[in-house]
């Protein structure tokens, strides 16, 4: 990026199907040059003379190739698994994401979820919808129910992780946190474990929460194998990736009763399948890919960016929130 003497002379392309990234950037005043595209077909006629990407959603790794004078890739979110690792760095283009924005937001989520499966406030929407009083309940197992007390167990304790076990505790629950390195601790959580554990953890749960990245590790973690040793009165949440959870699994484990409910937030395809039979039950909640929705991409994105384009032109490579 040094090359560019002048400001003027580097190119920046906001690339995302909803998010107002260029009008945040333009609100900074500065003087490089922007635009924005909203679909992956003017992305990629537009992509070849671009020397900044900021894109999330509509990424493909085939760009990499038309992407002549690009030299930093930014993205809007934490996860990174759509892109070839290995092809940026032999083209020498830097990729940054944004952990820590959406910290706050994916944690209240996490518990918005969690207390609208302990509630049913999702069975309420519903029978709301039908104009149903729906009575009470006789069985006490299957009442609403409190979350005071019970276990929750994370799988995963970076940024997003951590905050959520933040939030567990202040509503008194028993967290259990596993993760790969056990000498980073968490103030927040009651026991930490090994991810080797995990099925000796899922058996703990009550609310067993996923806030990991997706890799080689994590893909299908939450499996079988995990549903066999849940508790039947648990639920799964899934705030990380879809492709965290083997969703065939699940399916039977919903249909098998070996789970109360999950609430997904992420899932195998986006949109979902109008076939998919997760659509169709009443103690899973969906909520599509939003758990991460602020107000505050449109400010602290471009933010980044612009104190990363600074470093770039002193010869640093130390970029905020480097990937590679």
């Amino acid at each position: 990026m040094n090359k560019y003497i002048n400001d003027k002379d580097i190119s920046i392309l906001f690339a995302h199907g909803s998010y107002q990234l260029d009008k945040g950037f333009k609100a900074l005043n500065q003087l490089q040059k922007s635009n924005q595209v909203y679909t992956y077909e003017d992305l990629r006629k537009n992509i070849s003379n671009v020397d900044v990407l900021c894109v999330s959603g509509i990424w493909n790794n085939d760009l990499i190739d038309l992407a002549t004078n690009l030299n930093y890739i930014q993205l809007t979110g934490v996860g990174y698994d759509a892109f070839d690792l290995n092809k940026l760095k032999d083209r020498n283009i830097k990729l940054c994401n944004a952990v820590g924005l959406n910290k706050i937001v994916v944690a209240e989520h996490t518990m918005s979820l969690i207390l609208s499966l302990s509630r049913f406030l999702h069975i309420a929407r519903d029978n709301q919808s039908k104009k149903f009083w729906a009575p009470f309940i006789s069985d006490p197992k299957e009442r609403q129910a409190e979350i005071n007390g019970k276990t929750a167990v994370i799988f995963g304790l970076g940024d997003i992780g951590n905050t959520i076990a933040k939030f567990c505790k202040s509503f008194d629950m028993y967290v259990i946190g596993v993760k790969r390195n056990l000498d980073v601790k968490s103030e927040y959580t009651d026991s930490l474990v090994h991810t080797s554990e995990l099925v000796n953890a899922a058996k703990e749960a009550d609310y067993l929460i996923i806030s990991s990245s997706l890799n080689n590790e994590t893909e299908k973690v939450i499996n079988k194998n995990i549903f066999d040793n849940m508790k039947d009165e648990s639920y799964l949440i899934n705030v990380a990736r879809g492709g965290c959870v083997n969703e065939e699994d699940l399916i039977q484990a919903l249909e098998n009763k070996q789970i109360k409910g999950a609430a997904l937030d992420h899932l195998s395809t986006e949109p979902l399948d109008i076939n998919n039979p997760l659509w169709n039950y009443e103690n899973v909640i969906i909520t599509p890919h939003t758990a991460g929705e602020t107000p505050n991409y449109e400010t602290v994105v471009p933010e980044i960016i612009v104190e990363n384009i600074k470093r770039l032109k002193n010869n640093d490579d130390n970029l905020l929130h480097q990937v590679i």
